[in-house]
């Protein structure tokens, strides 16, 4: 089963210039980087983004609790 995830980078790394380094700890780890992509993020982008998080970690939540 393939799993993947979304990596975010904080500005302040960016501008830092540590981009390289996050994503070589990656690869230590044996993960592969399989597309890449930098963008700005928008007000309306980041509320999209933590609804559809929030809303998958009720359902996980939910999957996983147990009634007594």
């Amino acid at each position: 089963m393939v799993e993947e995830a979304l990596v975010l980078i904080k500005p302040d790394a960016v501008r830092r210039q540590l981009i390289g380094s996050i994503l070589h700890e990656y690869e230590k780890l044996g993960l592969r980087i399989s597309h890449l992509e930098m963008q700005i993020a928008t007000t309306e982008r980041v509320e999209a983004h933590l609804t559809l998080a929030t809303m998958n970690m009720s359902m996980i939540f939910m999957q996983k609790q147990v009634t007594f």
